[in-house]
C-alpha cells in the first residue's frame, strides 16, 4: 500500500508517493490541472498520464494506492470538487480521495493539517488558514480579471499599465517601456496589446513580465520599486486580514509562490507591514514541497 500527493498547479502538476512511514517512493511531473482554466477532458488526460507514468516508473499499481489527496488550482468548497473525483474515478481509482485547493496542500506541508495561514504569490494570488477549530477561512485569490492582487500577473500588467501611460505622456518616464518591448520583441510598446487581449489570453506569459519589472527595480527604476512596494502591501493585507479572522496572532505564516519566495523586495516590504500589525507571528517560507502536504491529508484519510 501506498499514498499519493498531487500539487496541481496551473502550468505543472507534481505528484509525490510515498509508503506508511513517509519513505518516498517517486515523484512525477505532469501537465496542468486547474478545472477552472481547462477543459475537464484536458485535466482527466493529465491526471491519467501523471500517474501511469509514475506506475510505471515506480512499478507499483494504482489498485494498491490506499489513498490520493490532490490540491489544485480552480478548485474549492464544492467548486468543482465533483468533477475532480469522477476524473479519479474515470481512471480506475477505487479508493480514498481529497480534494483541495492548492493553497491547503501547501499551508500543510509544513504544518501537517494543524492551524496556521499560508500566502501565495506565483501567476496568482491567494491566501488561505486553518483556525485552532479546525475551520478553514479563505482571502483573496478571486482570479485574475477581478483579483490576485500581488501576484505575478498583477504585477506584469501593473508594468503594461505604467509603459503605457509612459508611452502617453500621461506618466512619469520607465525602463519598464523598453525592457517590455524587448521581452515581447515589439517595435512600439502599444503593440503590447496583442498579446493582453490575445485569444487564448496567456496569463503566465503577463506573470513573467514580473521578472522584468524585478530587473528594472534592481536597476533602481521608481516604477519598478513602486509596483512591487504595491506588491508587498497587498499581499500583506491578505495575511493580516486572515491574521485578524482566525484569531492566529500568535501563528505561523507560510509565504509560498515565487513571487513570495524569490523577490526579496517583496518578501521584506510583506514581512515589515505583517510584523507591524501583529508583531507575535512567525513569518517562515515554505520549504517542504506542496505535495508532501498533499501527501500528509491522504494519509489522514
Amino acid at each position: 500500500m501506498y499514498y499519493i500527493g498531487i500539487d496541481g498547479g496551473g502550468s505543472t502538476s507534481r505528484l509525490l508517493g510515498t509508503d506508511k512511514n513517509l519513505t518516498v517512493i517517486g515523484r512525477h511531473k505532469g501537465g496542468p490541472t486547474n478545472l477552472a482554466a481547462l477543459e475537464a477532458e484536458t485535466v482527466r488526460e493529465n491526471i491519467r498520464q501523471l500517474i501511469e507514468e509514475f506506475n510505471c516508473q515506480t512499478g507499483t499499481h494504482l489498485k494498491d494506492c490506499e489513498a490520493i489527496c490532490i490540491g489544485s488550482a480552480g478548485v474549492d468548497g464544492d467548486r468543482n470538487t465533483g468533477l475532480m473525483e469522477s476524473i479519479f474515478r474515470d481512471i480506475g481509482f477505487n479508493g480514498k480521495i481529497k480534494i483541495v485547493t492548492d493553497a491547503v496542500v501547501a499551508l500543510a506541508s509544513k504544518t501537517k493539517g494543524e492551524a496556521g495561514i499560508v500566502i501565495i504569490s506565483g501567476t496568482g494570488s491567494i491566501g488561505y488558514a486553518i483556525d485552532k477549530s479546525g475551520h478553514a477561512l479563505r482571502c483573496g485569490g478571486w482570479g485574475a480579471f477581478i483579483d490576485d492582487s500581488g501576484s505575478g500577473y498583477k504585477i506584469g500588467m501593473e508594468a503594461i499599465r505604467y509603459a503605457l501611460m509612459d508611452y502617453d505622456g500621461r506618466g512619469q518616464k520607465t525602463i519598464l517601456t523598453s525592457k517590455i518591448m524587448e521581452f515581447f520583441e515589439l517595435k512600439r510598446i502599444d503593440e503590447v496589446l496583442k498579446h493582453v487581449y490575445s485569444i487564448p489570453f496567456d496569463k503566465a506569459k503577463i506573470a513573467k513580465l514580473s521578472q522584468v519589472v524585478r530587473t528594472a527595480a534592481e536597476a533602481g527604476d521608481s516604477i519598478a520599486l513602486l509596483i512591487e512596494s504595491t506588491a508587498a502591501e497587498d499581499l500583506a493585507l491578505l495575511a493580516k486580514t486572515l491574521i485578524g479572522r482566525s484569531q492566529l496572532s500568535t501563528a505561523q505564516v507560510i509565504l509560498s509562490g515565487s513571487i513570495l519566495l524569490h523577490n526579496p523586495h517583496i518578501q521584506e516590504g510583506f514581512r515589515q507591514a505583517v510584523e507591524a500589525a501583529y508583531p507575535d507571528v512567525t513569518i517562515t517560507p515554505q520549504d517542504v514541497e506542496s505535495e508532501m502536504g498533499a501527501v500528509y491529508l491522504a494519509m489522514q484519510l
